[in-house]
């Protein structure tokens, strides 16, 4: 599914999993690179986690609203909220571990739920 304006609050804010948002551009050299090492990572834990791409220039709504000034930018959502985020070109080791600490605390906040 795609990630616009319209449907970014029920997907992202609403989601009943950890969220890590991609703003990119499919032109970049970055973002292509950085995308090798995100599906590295991603391989592990896709049934753990939502992952979104959203092309800045298709969104430039979204864009402007998060002040996206790097590509590839991260966030990293738990129940809602940014607790971290990425922005330009990271090794696989510090993205794994971002989603690594982003599956843990989203544990962590659903183990005290309950």
């Amino acid at each position: 599914m795609n990630l616009n304006s319209q449907n970014y609050s029920e997907l992202v804010l609403e989601s009943d999993k950890p969220v890590v948002v991609e703003f990119m551009r499919n032109d970049s050299w970055l973002c292509k690179l950085m995308q090798g090492r995100v599906n590295n990572v991603l391989k592990n834990v896709h049934s753990q986690i939502e992952y979104f791409r959203i092309d800045i220039y298709r969104n430039s709504d979204l864009r402007e609203s998060f002040r996206i000034k790097d590509i590839p930018t991260f966030f990293f959502y738990c129940k809602g909220e940014i607790i971290s985020s990425i922005s330009g070109l990271e090794s696989e080791a510090a993205f794994s571990e971002k989603v690594k600490n982003l599956i843990d605390m989203y544990e962590q906040n659903i183990d005290g739920e309950t």
